[in-house]
């Protein structure tokens, strides 16, 4: 048997006695059930993209969609909404750029809170999307879709959406997309009987909210908004709303607000503080 030498240590020790190594878990990620998850994924988020490219194929493919995008950039860059969303164009061109990230990315958050949203679903879920739009009505179409791998979900919604921009074109479009057969190669999300969607034109701190009258728990999202709110009419009058929306809720509703850092992350409402 042949011996060698550390020489650091001038110990002697077996060459051919295989030196001690640490335990390694497997990797999650190279499982097979791990992988076909992550395909799982792909595809459905693909279907997400091309649910906005045939909804949104003549506007794609318009000889004007970059001059209007530039003109809608330029519109949100000086904050001025309404000339940003001040006509069916400028919409459709919105929501054909920038929808469908955000709908990927809300898509996601509510699978991540799918027992949340389980508990106050009876089995429809009451969603009151404030601000929202076509990112929104997508993106609750892709959850139910995935709650469920069967091609009836077990889970249905109903879907509010109130804004001050009139989106109801683009929303009732995508909703035709999800829930009929629009190409052979792109069946229905949904059956229309589980997704119902209902736009608003209004403003939010002035209209009177849209709750059902039966008091049961309801989703209310703001996402992109809250801030939005603060910098258009001020602390005051956000909070105010705020505070109305809190105290006409039923109890058990959820709050679900996503946005980006900026003056206003950070607010108290009803003795508590909403982030």
């Amino acid at each position: 048997m042949v011996k060698k030498k550390d020489s650091s240590s001038g110990k002697v020790k077996n060459a051919n006695v295989p030196s001690k190594k640490k335990f390694q878990p497997p990797n999650k990620k190279d499982s097979p059930s791990h992988s076909a998850s992550s395909s799982a994924t792909r595809h459905h988020q693909q279907l997400i993209l091309d649910i906005y490219k045939t909804t949104f194929h003549s506007v794609l493919f318009s000889p004007t969609f970059t001059t209007t995008l530039q003109s809608v950039k330029q519109a949100l860059f000086d904050r001025d909404f309404a000339r940003a969303f001040g006509s069916p164009e400028n919409l459709a061109v919105y929501a054909a750029r920038y929808s469908p990230t955000r709908s990927l990315c809300y898509a996601a958050i509510l699978t991540s809170l799918q027992p949340h949203l389980d508990a106050i679903s009876s089995p429809t879920l009451p969603i009151l999307s404030i601000g929202g739009g076509p990112s929104e009505t997508v993106a609750v179409a892709s959850f139910l879709a995935s709650t469920s791998p069967t091609p009836t979900p077990t889970l249905s919604a109903t879907l509010t959406l109130l804004d001050s921009a009139p989106w109801s074109g683009p929303v009732t479009a995508l909703t035709t997309t999800l829930t009929t057969p629009s190409l052979p190669s792109l069946p229905p999300f949904l059956p229309p009987s589980h997704f119902t969607t209902t736009f608003l034109l209004a403003d939010a701190l002035t209209a009177p909210l849209p709750l059902q009258p039966t008091g049961a728990p309801v989703l209310v999202t703001l996402l992109f908004t809250l801030n939005e709110l603060f910098t258009a009419a001020g602390v005051g009058a956000t909070t105010k709303f705020l505070l109305g929306l809190t105290g006409a809720v039923a109890a058990g509703s959820l709050l679900l607000v996503v946005d980006s850092p900026g003056s206003y992350s950070e607010t108290k409402a009803s003795g508590g503080e909403w982030w």
